[in-house]
C-alpha cells in the first residue's frame, strides 16, 4: 500500500507519502521550488519524477507534463505498472494510474492538489486525504496564510 497527497499552497508546495514497503516513501516524493511537485509510485521509478518537474518546468503545464511522461516512447513497457501524480503552480493537480497498478487503486483530484494510492481498503481514500488537508487548519482552503 502507497498513497500520497500533493499539493500547492500558494508559492509553496508539499507531498505526504505513506507506504507499506519500508523506504519506499522516500522514493515516491519529488518537489521543485516555483515549480511544482510529483510522485512517482506503485513500482516506484524516480526518473518519473524528476521528467515530471522537468515538463514543469519547461511549459508550466501539469496536465501537458503527464501526458508527456505516460505517452513517452521509452517509458513505453513499464509505464502501465505506475501511479503518477503532479500539481504545478497553477491548475488542479493530475493523476495517471496504469492498468497494472496494484490491487484496489484510485486518485482524486482539486484545485492545487491531487491524492492517490494503491493496494487500499477502499477507492474512497484519495478523496478522504484531500478532504482531511481542506479541513486542517493551516490548509489552503481553511483561510490560513503564512505570517
Amino acid at each position: 500500500m502507497t498513497f500520497s497527497l500533493v499539493v500547492r499552497d500558494g508559492e509553496r508546495f508539499g507531498i505526504v507519502a505513506s507506504s507499506s514497503s519500508p523506504a519506499v516513501a522516500a522514493r515516491v516524493a519529488h518537489l521543485r521550488p516555483g515549480v511544482g511537485a510529483a510522485t512517482s509510485q506503485n513500482v516506484t521509478d524516480p526518473t518519473l519524477g524528476t521528467s515530471l518537474l522537468e515538463g514543469l518546468a519547461e511549459h508550466g503545464d501539469a496536465e501537458r507534463a503527464l501526458a508527456g511522461v505516460t505517452g513517452a516512447a521509452r517509458n513505453a513497457k513499464s509505464i502501465a505498472y505506475r501511479q503518477l501524480t503532479v500539481v504545478g503552480r497553477a491548475g488542479p493537480g493530475f493523476a495517471y494510474s496504469g492498468s497494472h497498478t496494484l490491487g484496489r487503486y484510485a486518485s482524486a483530484t482539486a484545485e492545487g492538489a491531487v491524492a492517490a494510492g494503491n493496494l487500499l481498503c477502499g477507492e474512497h481514500i484519495p478523496d478522504v486525504l484531500l478532504d482531511a488537508y481542506s479541513a486542517a487548519p493551516g490548509s489552503w482552503k481553511s483561510g490560513w496564510s503564512p505570517p
